[in-house]
């Protein structure tokens, strides 16, 4: 399938994130389809999951430590990160014209963590 010129404007806008997060991004402009599509599959690991579900439970409850905030603030990034490459993978694909397989679809070839 011909690639078309990928311009700013018709991507997700990048505007806003940090330069490693816009680097992460921008470097899978050059993936081929199946590397895009293994992206879509990502999952945020079930242990950093059940931290931040911890974290956000104690915040709820008394205030973090500073150390207690600076590791439940990283470990939203990677969670973002997954996130927002996933949605950037969904794009790139939709942009090269490859029909995306529907949610429920993505959901059966999901891996449980």
């Amino acid at each position: 399938m011909p690639r078309r010129k990928i311009s700013q404007n018709t991507l997700l806008s990048l505007d806003g994130l940090s330069p490693n997060v816009i680097a992460n991004l921008e470097a899978m402009k050059s993936l081929a389809e199946g590397e895009l599509r293994t992206i879509l599959l990502e999952v945020v690991p079930a242990r950093t999951q059940r931290q931040i579900s911890r974290l956000l439970q104690k915040q709820q409850a008394e205030a973090l430590t500073k150390q207690a905030q600076e590791k439940l603030a990283e470990l939203q990034q990677q969670a973002d990160l997954v996130m927002l490459r996933k949605a950037y993978a969904a794009s790139l694909l939709h942009f090269r014209g490859y029909q995306l397989p529907p949610l429920e679809e993505l959901r059966k070839q999901t891996p449980c963590n």
